[in-house]
């Protein structure tokens, strides 16, 4: 799993202020409902969407409840603000007015990606970051594992 710390004065010329393409957006379908379950810690839900939450819920607990933000949902554009890279090409997708993106997603196999995805707070962008792997299953994009949430 890649760890992107972007340097955003050398990929300016990348940024494109407009939705991302469908195919895209679809991919990232299933983390609006995560973000909300993980925000409010409903475990119940989050264990039917996340395969490995059992295993890995105390350690994300213990990361949410040591970070003095309070985290909340973003705004709808948020979900629109991607970095997409596929075969080593990148491309940002931004609403206007986004200076960088929520979510990096990063294409590892035809049916898998890798996402990287920061969270909401009050004031903005917070600096915890979670680690998810979608894949592409019969019934659309599913989160498949989470890595890790830690403070970027």
């Amino acid at each position: 799993m890649r760890t992107y710390l972007p340097n955003y004065e050398d990929k300016k010329e990348k940024r494109a202020y407009m939705n991302p393409p469908k195919n895209i957006q679809e991919i990232v379908e299933p983390i609006k409902p995560f973000i909300e379950a993980l925000i409010s810690i409903d475990s119940m839900s989050l264990s039917c969407m996340v395969p490995n939450w059992q295993t890995c819920e105390d350690s994300v607990l213990q990361v949410l409840k040591s970070d003095p933000a309070t985290l909340s949902i973003p705004p709808e554009e948020g979900f629109r603000a991607i970095s997409y890279n596929s075969n080593d090409e990148e491309q940002e997708y931004l609403p206007q007015g986004w200076k960088f993106p929520m979510m990096y997603v990063y294409q590892t196999k035809a049916t898998s990606w890798d996402v990287d995805l920061f969270l909401w707070g009050e004031q903005g962008l917070s600096d915890l970051a979670v680690s998810l792997v979608i894949q592409d299953t019969p019934a659309g994009p599913r989160i498949t594992e989470l890595h890790d949430i830690r403070v970027q």
